[in-house]
């Protein structure tokens, strides 16, 4: 009977073991991030567009491999800041997929401040004050008649006068 006892138990430590290292990394790696290696590859690509529904983030990315929907439903407001439309974005996924939910963020980097879109925009904003008719007139003081303004001085200004209070350093 105690035979039986202690092969019952080792196969239950295997199973115990086996579900371990599924479930384990996963979970433990929100208290110890780093410990686990996780398996997957890297997908790097440019963030094309960034949306908020609900409680949820939607960004698409452009990779070699094709566009990603990802959704982040943990930390959103925090990865709302991180990326922004024109960054670079690495992901650790365990499979390429089209549609990804909180994968991991290996790193982001900044790309050109503002994307294509914003440069685009701010071209335009140019075109149109340049196209602009209240230009055409002219600046508002042309139109505006300078009158000359005199000032009489009742005394003369005294050089020396502030000379006083000035310490004996700077006099020099």
């Amino acid at each position: 009977m105690k035979a039986w006892s202690v092969i019952i138990v080792f196969f239950i430590g295997i199973i115990i073991g086996a579900a371990g290292m599924y479930f384990a990394p996963d979970y433990l790696d929100r208290y110890m991030p780093g410990l686990f290696e996780k398996s997957g590859v890297v997908v790097e690509g440019k963030v094309v567009a960034k949306d908020k529904k609900d409680h949820n983030l939607l960004v698409t990315v452009n990779t070699k491999e094709g566009a990603i929907l990802v959704t982040f439903k943990n930390k959103v407001p925090e990865i709302d800041l991180l990326v922004q439309v024109g960054d670079n974005l690495a992901l650790r996924l365990k499979e390429y997929s089209p549609f990804v939910t909180d994968p991991v963020i290996e790193r982001v980097r900044k790309g050109i401040r503002g994307s294509d879109t914003e440069v685009e925009e701010e071209k335009d904003k140019k075109e149109e004050i340049k196209e602009s008719p209240v230009l055409e007139k002219g600046p508002p003081e042309a139109e505006i008649e300078k009158e000359s303004i005199e000032v009489e001085s009742k005394e003369p200004l005294k050089e020396d006068e502030n000379k006083d209070l000035l310490p004996s350093e700077e006099r020099q």
